[in-house]
């Protein structure tokens, strides 16, 4: 479904607002439902280093409301948390609750390369541990939850001042690691769990550093 209306005047709404939803089965959301407030923020998510791999789109949780009233063919809905400015014509789906995962982090296992080609926050350009990411490889080329790779770079930051301006002569040096968290067929969402420096869509990944 979709946010349709709002009861406050504002191009945004945050926590308290009310929110009229048009859902495609509202039959299906009873009083007291939770559901997430999502919009697409990337409609081609393409490899930074082969544009000719695309990866489909990217969505972003801006929200989650409390259905609280059924009226005709609206659902009334309060909003709960707001991570970004909630709109209307923004989706509406079941709930996607964060989860605070615990788990041991084990030292990356295997020969695997991949690229971070995406990140949560897409209004930030630098990411940080703690930041949510997405990598180009999934279950087909073996990827499992809690599996790690080195994030690692070949390039002089002085001569070499963009991150993409890699000299491919020099040793591969290790910048960071992150953590896969979810696992679909082609892609993983992975977080950041360390790093020297901010990081980058488009840095390169590996499980293997030489």
């Amino acid at each position: 479904g979709r946010v349709a209306k709002a009861r406050v005047p504002n191009t945004y709404m945050y926590e308290g607002d009310l929110l009229y939803l048009r859902m495609e089965d509202p039959d299906s959301f009873d009083c007291g439902t939770v559901v997430s407030i999502f919009r697409r923020a990337q409609k081609r998510v393409r490899n930074p280093l082969n544009r000719r791999e695309k990866l489909g789109s990217l969505y972003q949780v801006v929200g989650e409301a409390k259905i609280v009233h059924r009226y005709g063919d609206y659902l009334t809905a309060v909003v709960r948390e707001a991570y970004s400015e909630i709109q209307r014509g923004d989706l509406v789906g079941d709930d996607d609750k964060r989860v605070v995962y615990e788990m041991d982090v084990t030292p990356p296992d295997g020969d695997l390369e991949a690229v971070i080609v995406g990140r949560s926050d897409v209004e930030s350009f630098m990411m940080g541990p703690g930041e949510t990411i997405f990598l180009n490889v999934g279950s087909r080329e073996g990827v499992r939850v809690g599996n790690t790779f080195f994030v690692y770079e070949q390039r002089d930051q002085y001569l070499d001042p963009v991150q993409m301006d890699e000299d491919y002569g020099l040793p591969p040096s290790v910048i960071g690691r992150v953590m896969v968290l979810r696992v679909s067929a082609e892609t993983s969402t992975a977080v950041i769990t360390d790093a020297d420096r901010a990081l980058w869509v488009g840095a390169r990944v590996t499980t293997k550093p030489e």
